[in-house]
């Protein structure tokens, strides 16, 4: 299945994001023993809920455009480039236009922003 048909596939989160997971064909788990893969889709002005890991995740834009805010800086971003997550940084992503996609996710390990109280 290519990764647009797997995105469609998905069921969409509550913040309207789809993140199918990247598998080893050999044993169906990580990609590599110590890499792991998702596909993160947003729709049209979607954006994620804030989040965090407890590592370092890379980016690779495969298509459209957006903004993510990493900690208290937002950078923008458009297809084909890529930029790193430090870990322990609050996470959000925000698609601009048009179906949007970008490689990583919310792998195991993931701290969900606190609620508002």
């Amino acid at each position: 299945m290519d990764s647009v048909a797997a995105l469609g596939a998905m069921p969409v989160a509550a913040d309207g994001a789809r993140t199918p997971r990247h598998t080893n064909p050999a044993n169906a788990g990580a990609v590599m023993s110590l890499m792991d893969c998702y596909l993160l889709g947003l729709q049209p002005n979607a954006e994620t809920c804030p989040y965090r890991t407890t590592s370092n995740a890379d980016r690779l834009v495969v298509e459209g455009d957006g903004v993510s805010t990493i900690g208290a800086e937002a950078i923008s971003w458009q297809y084909y480039d890529v930029f790193t997550l430090p870990a322990w940084q609050w996470v959000l992503h925000k698609a601009i236009a048009g179906y949007k996609a970008v490689s990583g996710g919310r792998p195991g390990g993931v701290a969900p922003a606190p609620s508002a109280a």
